[in-house]
């Protein structure tokens, strides 16, 4: 029989099963721990504060988003280090700064000169160096340049000489959701660190200081990983 509650609810809406969902976070929260790693959490699948505060560790991030309106929710209600995972164009920079002057460390995600330039400009006019990242294409070929692109050092520059924060790198090993069983599934991992770690040697002769080199892969679900 149909739960009567279900007939009160405005559609279409997300429902969540709350103990499943607490199942999966602490499963995803035991092997980010035996891996070593810390979670940067994707939201845009419940787009909701409440769920969020389940599997962020202090309630405050690290976390990412899709959207910048998904940003600025999240943002509103305390959540201050949010990575906007989609590249970023240079008309959405205003809002960018405006969610930093509002307390929350929004790092950006880019993959081209022009990106970069924006974004450098942006930091000098506002006087804020935006965080920002490099997508590396590990294998989908979607966006992102490749390890040995030398753009790759060119783009660091930009970022590095021009007013910006350079941390670090992102690889989304979007191939991992088809890779099935673990032996391909540690494939598909190895192929995107080994594509972040040959980008360290690349900016090591750019002057540049990468932070951090962070990898979107999925282990029975999708998540953040920050080495």
């Amino acid at each position: 029989m149909t739960d009567p509650r279900l007939s009160a609810l405005f559609t279409p809406c997300l429902l969540v099963d709350e103990d499943r969902m607490m199942r999966n976070i602490d499963r995803l929260s035991k092997r980010a721990v035996t891996l070593g790693v810390a979670l940067r959490p994707h939201l845009k699948t419940t787009k909701s504060v409440a769920a969020a505060r389940y599997v962020l560790k202090d309630g405050h991030g690290p976390a990412t988003v899709s959207t910048l309106a998904e940003a600025d929710a999240f943002a509103q209600a305390g959540i201050n280090d949010i990575l906007y995972g989609v590249g970023i164009s240079p008309n959405k920079l205003d809002r960018v700064i405006a969610l930093h002057r509002a307390g929350c460390r929004l790092t950006v995600l880019l993959d081209c000169a022009a990106q970069a330039e924006a974004v450098a400009a942006a930091s000098k006019a506002s006087g804020i160096a935006i965080p920002a990242m490099i997508e590396i294409d590990g294998d989908g070929h979607r966006s992102g340049l490749t390890a040995h692109d030398p753009a790759l050092t060119q783009v660091g520059r930009i970022l590095h000489d021009g007013g910006a924060e350079l941390v670090g790198v992102l690889c989304h090993a979007g191939e991992s959701y088809g890779a099935v069983g673990h032996a391909a599934q540690v494939l598909s991992r190895r192929t995107g660190t080994a594509s972040c770690g040959r980008c360290g040697h690349d900016f090591a002769g750019c002057g540049a200081a990468v932070s951090s080199c962070q990898r979107r892969f999925n282990t029975n679900g999708a998540c953040r990983a920050k080495p």
